[in-house]
């Protein structure tokens, strides 16, 4: 062996035969057959084990109940059930020590909603009688719009909203022929110039758009929120409509495969939300949305698309809908410019915005 390469100790080297093991090379071998492999994280008691882990975890935790808050004296639920303490005092004992002396909360908004439960509460409590300390809240603090949404999601839950402008919208859908024309609030050709941020799922989160502001973004869309979702009141879904003072031309982005959760969603929007126009996406590539007709699947639909336009226009009228789509579904098959002439000729929009690339 040259110099250069570093030498393997003799004690260490196998032979050949030693390294098979003496087996019959000849030997038929015998593949053995691949078990399915467990998926990590699977474990079909694992419901179970969370509800008790949760129940022990309830059991040990100091909690107050928040009906020792209610100014209308509202007596707690639970009862003698209830695992939270009911006394102020009690609770204000056992708590455990504060990770800062300055609320963040109380100093912007002037009071603390979390109250005694706060991990700063000293900032904001007399320690005495246990009141809550209140002041005028901080002039660079301004709400969030479309925040309070706990009322519509119990509405939408109990079906208790009515969408009649939608059921009309859908009745009138076989029988409208001609392109619709109406008069609109916001006129979508005044936007042009201004600095659009375009709508970005999971990014484009509202303090990311207060960010894109500062920066200079104009006008601001919501997120992605699936219309089918809204109507059910899912709050995770019902936080994406929120909007910040500072957005001063702010439009949300609906995403559905039928005319119908489209009106219905688009009739709550315009009834209970502050908003400038309604985007509807036609551009996700996401399987999830596809599946179940929304995004880049409508889009290759033009009579479904066409009719979920009409009706999201009837029932929104004055406001503005907006689309964004792909030129196509698959790589090279352009579709687009057929598509559009359609959507023109039957039912134009205020706004088209074409997103120069394809699904796949």
């Amino acid at each position: 062996m040259e110099d250069g390469f570093a030498r393997i100790k003799e004690e260490y080297i196998l032979e050949i035969n030693k390294k098979c093991g003496n087996n019959d090379v000849n030997k038929e071998v015998v593949t053995p057959i691949k078990q399915p492999e467990k998926r990590r994280g699977m474990d079909r008691q694992r419901k179970g084990k969370m509800l008790k882990a949760k129940i022990e975890m309830a059991k040990t935790e100091i909690r107050i109940c928040p009906s020792v808050f209610s100014e209308d004296d509202i007596k707690c639920k639970y009862g003698d059930k209830c695992l939270a303490l009911h006394s102020k005092e009690e609770y204000w004992a056992k708590k455990p020590p504060d990770i800062g002396t300055v609320c963040p909360i109380f100093e912007q908004q002037g009071k603390c909603k979390f109250s005694l439960a706060c991990s700063f509460a000293r900032a904001h409590t007399n320690t005495e009688t246990m009141d809550q300390i209140e002041k005028d809240p901080s002039p660079s603090w301004k709400p969030t719009i479309n925040s309070q949404t706990i009322q519509l999601q119990i509405n939408l839950r109990k079906n208790l909203f009515k969408f009649e402008r939608t059921e009309t919208a859908l009745k009138e859908i076989s029988t409208t022929v001609a392109c619709m024309e109406r008069e609109t609030n916001l006129n979508m050709k005044t936007l042009c110039g201004k600095t659009y941020l375009a709508p970005l799922t999971t990014v484009g989160n509202l303090p990311f758009r207060r960010l894109c502001i500062e920066l200079g973004a104009e006008i601001t869309c919501s997120e992605m929120a699936m219309a089918t979702q809204i109507l059910k009141g899912q709050p995770s879904e019902l936080s994406l409509l929120k909007r910040h003072p500072s957005e001063k031309l702010f439009g949300i982005q609906l995403a559905g495969g039928y005319p119908d959760t489209l009106g219905k969603a688009v009739e709550l929007i315009k009834d209970n939300f502050d908003v400038d126009f309604i985007d509807l996406n036609l551009g996700c590539p996401l399987d999830s949305v596809n599946e179940k007709g929304g995004g880049c699947s409508l889009a290759s639909r033009p009579n479904k698309l066409v009719n979920a336009l009409k009706c999201m226009q009837n029932v929104a009228d004055k406001l503005p809908i907006s689309i964004k789509m792909r030129y196509g579904m698959k790589e090279g098959k352009r579709t687009a410019h057929t598509i559009i002439k359609q959507i023109v000729q039957q039912s134009p929009p205020q706004l088209l915005t074409l997103h120069p690339r394809s699904r796949l």
